[in-house]
């Protein structure tokens, strides 16, 4: 059947009419969709950072399990840290506490994404850091056993290490960090030293990891309990006098002493 060529020409129109319109259709779709991206992605990423520090502080809490029973069998001490990184013959802590537990403890927090990981000649140790107090080779104290905690359920024994020092490319690589050049004045005075573990423009620790907006971080404490806390409440000090609070010497009591 023939078509007159003046109904051929309005169905040619409407055809092109009707392909424009989709396009419009389609072109508002996926500024919808983007819009949408940009809202969910956000969303989506804190949800997946949450996950990972649940999933980082479930282990810490097996590993302060894990130091309790070590320290109990070992006349309340806990392990000796890896001083000497390129040294085979010595282990970190995390190993010494492994047989305690039945589960397999996680050397790398799910947030650690360290490039020094994949150093074949000087890989990263662990996530998660013993504070040097703790440790016989390291002033002021040169170790410290569970009988000398002045407050066990309020003094840091383990922090999560920063991939990489804060303010700094510096990788860090270690199994521990040194509270103890915290501050100004700092409880022990080496420069070198708290150079790398003590930021005074930002009064921070340059080694733990701190939530950059809550300066929250995770912690295992002396009585084998972890938790996620502000760093207010573990460290506060006015320079030039002793700090009024300070969660890492293991020996500071109540009133300061």
């Amino acid at each position: 059947m023939l078509i007159p060529s003046r109904f051929q020409k309005h169905r040619t129109r409407g055809r092109k009419s009707l392909e424009a319109f989709t396009l419009v259709e389609l072109l508002v779709v996926a500024a919808i969709l983007s819009a949408l991206a940009a809202l969910l992605f956000p969303v989506l990423f804190r949800a997946r950072q949450a996950a990972s520090e649940v999933a980082s502080l479930s282990n810490m809490r097996q590993m302060g399990l894990a130091l309790a029973m070590y320290a109990a069998d070992h006349e309340g001490w806990f392990p000796p840290v890896k001083e000497i990184l390129a040294d085979p013959t010595l282990t970190t802590w995390v190993d010494s506490v492994q047989p305690y537990v039945r589960s397999r403890l996680l050397r790398r927090s799910p947030m650690d994404d360290s490039p020094a990981w994949a150093d074949p000649s000087n890989p990263r140790l662990t996530s998660y850091g013993l504070n040097a107090y703790f440790d016989w080779v390291h002033p002021p104290y040169f170790g410290c056993s569970l009988d000398g905690v002045a407050r066990p359920s309020e003094t840091v024994v383990v922090a999560e290490l920063r991939t990489r020092l804060l303010g700094s490319d510096f990788l860090v690589r270690g199994d521990h960090f040194h509270p103890q050049y915290y501050g100004n004045p700092p409880r022990v005075v080496n420069a070198r030293f708290q150079s790398l573990q003590w930021d005074p423009a930002r009064r921070l620790p340059r080694m733990t990891v701190l939530h950059d907006r809550t300066l929250v971080g995770p912690y295992i404490f002396a009585d084998g309990h972890a938790e996620r806390a502000p760093w207010p409440k573990l460290w506060r000090q006015m320079d030039g006098t002793p700090p009024s609070i300070d969660r890492f010497d293991p020996r500071r009591s109540e009133d300061g002493t």
